[in-house]
């Protein structure tokens, strides 16, 4: 389960924490889920400094130069339930994701990068062999 918080890499285009992890699903037991996260931009520092517009760095023409790769609010709501259909036998489990991510980038003039994401996912496990 990698968890990174900063310095990501060129492949990740929002600035923030970024949690990747399989987990088990369906048992036995009936269990559920619930996640929520939300920020919004006064939970984030600026990372254009005086200094650096002293130097003369520019922005898009959108946020003011300050506000300029800055997150303007994310979140991320999941859900998932799993349980058995026969006990030790026949297992389900269903779960569901909705989220959005929006910053304020200076190559967009006056709009928000979004990036929307919706997922829902149902798997039905059967074993198929006794040992």
């Amino acid at each position: 389960m990698p968890v990174n918080a900063v310095a990501h890499g060129a492949d990740v285009a929002m600035p923030g924490l970024q949690v990747r992890m399989i987990g088990k699903s369906g048992s036995n037991l009936y269990h559920g889920s619930f996640f929520g996260n939300y920020e919004d931009g006064r939970f984030q520092s600026f990372n254009i400094d005086a200094e650096q517009i002293a130097q003369g760095i520019t922005g898009g023409g959108g946020p003011t130069l300050r506000d300029s790769n800055r997150l303007s609010h994310f979140y991320d709501v999941d859900a998932g339930v799993g349980g058995y259909l026969k006990k030790d036998w026949v297992w389900w489990h269903g779960s569901t994701r909705l989220g959005e991510v929006a910053t304020q980038v200076p190559s967009l003039p006056g709009e928000l990068f979004l990036i929307v994401f919706a997922s829902q996912r149902a798997r039905l496990s059967a074993l198929s062999s006794m040992f």
